[in-house]
């Protein structure tokens, strides 16, 4: 019992410290963007890939007005 109640305390004291530095590394340093890379408003360079699993390839042409998420992951 006296576990859980410390779990639980532990919890709530670090979820906003690990919410706040999740959001300090998600979000970009100034409203221009990456150095190097696409500047806001610029049209975003095209989506390449060699194996599209379980569709046809898309095009940001063809996704135009939809809501897309992008999930990059890696195996090791």
């Amino acid at each position: 019992m006296r576990k859980s109640r410390v779990r639980r305390s532990l919890l709530r004291l670090l979820a906003p410290v690990a919410v706040a530095a999740a959001a300090a590394v998600a979000l970009p340093s100034g409203v221009s963007g990456a150095p190097g890379g696409p500047q806001v408003g610029e049209v975003p360079p095209e989506i390449s890939c060699q194996a599209w699993l379980n569709t046809a390839p898309l095009t940001l042409k063809g996704l135009r007005g939809r809501v897309v998420l992008l999930e990059f992951w890696s195996p090791g």
